[in-house]
């Protein structure tokens, strides 16, 4: 069973969450070539705009229409990015965050980098089909502890060219013994649907998108990182790390950053 969760905070939180977010709920809807636009409504505007304030309208008006991308204004605010999301999820229509000028990094067209999907492809389906016992088995202990709540949950997130995806995680208890790292296994769904790579700069939150360089979503997230090698940071220098991961990228770097990773995991250092 999977359900939608609001997007939880992660750990290094680039934008100050105590702040009540301004809530808008009025668009301006621009068509072009079968991409719907979804900007957010600046006040007093005199352009004609569209409220829904019933998500099952909304999916059955994409659903009608022949939309086939969605591209969003962040300006809308996280909740309304969320409404959004999931509507264009459930009627099956791609949306991206309008994150301005695209950055196109060179190395995404090397041969590098297309080992690098290949060999996360690979990796990805290879570590379900050796840890589909271990899977199985937290999914029935899981179940066997609360019947009745879902075993996978999923958060919106931001990746790639503002891509919104689903990032799936396990519904963890504390009495079932896993969390952490364990709880990110089904992510490896994610990396085969091509949504994340093992190693890269963690997905951004909703919340965070609005905060973001364009550069910033240039890159495919990963499940692990550089952030997860070090100690604790401060949050004015995650997004100086992530970046120069972005520029100084190659194979072999992300090699050692899973192998560490790793490494603190079965050593207890994370869980």
């Amino acid at each position: 069973m999977l359900i939608y969760n609001p997007a939880n905070l992660p750990t290094y939180s680039l934008v100050n969450t105590q702040q009540p977010e301004r809530k808008l709920t009025n668009w301006t809807l621009k068509w072009q070539q079968k991409h719907l636009i979804v900007k957010a409504r600046k006040p007093h505007s005199l352009q004609a705009s569209l409220e829904f304030t019933d998500k099952q309208r909304l999916q059955e008006c994409l659903q009608k229409s022949s939309v086939k991308v969605v591209q969003i204004d962040p300006a809308v605010g996280s909740a309304n990015l969320q409404m959004w999301a999931t509507a264009c999820d459930r009627a099956q229509k791609p949306i991206f965050v309008r994150a301005g000028k695209d950055q196109k990094l060179p190395y995404l067209q090397s041969i590098e980098w297309r080992l690098k999907r290949t060999c996360d492809f690979l990796a990805a389906a290879l570590l379900l089909a050796i840890l589909s016992p271990v899977i199985l088995g937290l999914v029935i202990w899981r179940w066997l502890k609360s019947p009745q709540s879902p075993v996978l949950v999923r958060y919106w997130r931001v990746g790639h060219k503002g891509q919104v995806f689903g990032l799936f995680k396990f519904n963890a208890l504390a009495s079932v013994g896993y969390h952490g790292y364990w709880q990110n296994l089904p992510q490896l769904f994610n990396v085969l649907r091509g949504e994340m790579s093992l190693v890269g700069p963690r997905p951004w939150t909703l919340t965070e998108v609005n905060y973001l360089q364009p550069k910033q979503l240039a890159n495919l997230p990963g499940i692990t990182g550089i952030l997860e090698t070090k100690a604790p940071l401060a949050v004015s220098t995650v997004r100086d790390i992530h970046l120069a991961y972005i520029y100084q990228w190659s194979l072999a770097k992300d090699s050692k950053i899973l192998l560490q990773t790793l490494l603190r995991i079965f050593s207890g250092d994370i869980n």
